[in-house]
């Protein structure tokens, strides 16, 4: 029995592996270390789909913009010699096709575009909307939808 007692102080304890020993501490400290940037993303506002997507810039030809209060239907897979021409935003945003984009060129800021991205599945519903610069092609930030 003297045995016993002693090869179980004696012996190191070991801990199973893969098992969570610290009970939610590593969790709370990822949680504390990332909740700035969290905060930092809603101040400079969701970018999420033009940078999953590859678009940190616009990529569209300064001469393929629409002139200034007018938009523009714009399909990411295609040349720009082969997108539809510039009209007026009303009729274009009443017949915006699945996966499009419509990029408006504000009257009051045409140093800016805002690209609002329809859902690929669902007509007439938009996804995200950036806004980015003329003369750079550069990404600026996301808008709410509307």
């Amino acid at each position: 029995m003297v045995l016993l007692l002693v090869s179980v102080i004696v012996a190191p304890a070991a801990a199973d592996e893969g098992k969570d020993e610290a009970h939610g501490k590593e969790r709370k400290e990822h949680q504390e270390k990332h909740r700035g940037k969290a905060k930092d993303r809603e101040y400079r506002g969701y970018d999420g789909y033009f940078h999953e997507h590859g678009y940190t810039t616009l990529g569209i030809p300064p001469g393929h913009l629409p002139p200034p209060g007018q938009c523009r239907l714009w399909y990411p897979d295609r040349p720009p010699g082969h997108q539809p021409p510039p009209e007026s935003c009303g009729r274009l945003r009443a017949h915006a096709p699945a996966g499009g984009w419509l990029i408006h060129r504000p009257e009051h800021e045409p140093y800016y575009v805002d690209v609002s991205v329809y859902d690929t599945y669902q007509p007439g519903i938009v996804i995200s909307i950036g806004l980015f610069d003329v003369d750079t092609g550069a990404f600026l930030r996301h808008l709410r939808p509307r």
